[in-house]
């Protein structure tokens, strides 16, 4: 269910790869890889889905997990009402390395949020399509960040697997690939 807030919720695709996370903006049209940036007191609507074996999101202090399977598109609500940082982790047995699904997630006041985003943008390195599918590859990465990412991405990711190239919504999912708008 969507957090009651004055504040429009912030949207963050989650995708969850061996063995690591990737998180696009698309409104922000940023990226980043094992690690969250988020406002403080701004619910988060996660789009949640997989390019790998599935998993399950979790941050444990901000509310339960969700599984993220490919071929789905789930949704997640989550805030965080005080500054800090938050363990994050998949939740699933993944093979060699699901230990390694570890992500941090940083929440700050609204402006230092903007600030963040702003330095984001004005970042020299893009993800890009091969880019993509290199770190799609199994393996371990390391924090990362992206000052773009191509359109489409997500919806791409979610219908990489889907018989006739149309996904099934999951639990919340009412048209959640469709609101990908990152371009690059």
């Amino acid at each position: 269910k969507p957090i009651e807030s004055e504040q429009k919720p912030l949207v963050i695709q989650a995708t969850s790869l061996d063995w690591k996370w990737l998180f696009t903006y698309p409104e922000q049209n940023i990226a980043t890889v094992n690690y969250l940036y988020i406002p403080k007191g701004v619910p988060v609507k996660f789009e949640l889905t997989s390019d790998a074996p599935m998993n399950s999101f979790w941050i444990p202090q901000l509310g339960g997990q969700m599984y993220t399977m490919s071929g789905m598109a789930m949704t997640l609500y989550l805030q965080a009402d005080e500054e800090g940082t938050y363990f994050g982790t998949g939740a699933n047995f993944s093979g060699a390395h699901f230990a390694d699904m570890t992500f941090e997630v940083h929440a700050a006041p609204l402006p230092e949020f903007a600030e963040w985003v702003a330095k984001m943008q004005n970042g020299d390195e893009a993800l890009t399509k091969e880019k993509y599918e290199e770190l799609a590859k199994p393996g371990k990465s390391e924090q990362l960040s992206y000052s773009s990412f191509p359109e489409g991405l997500f919806h791409s990711i979610v219908n990489k697997y889907a018989v006739g190239g149309s996904a099934h919504g999951g639990h919340g999912a009412h048209g959640a690939a469709s609101s990908d708008s990152g371009s690059g």
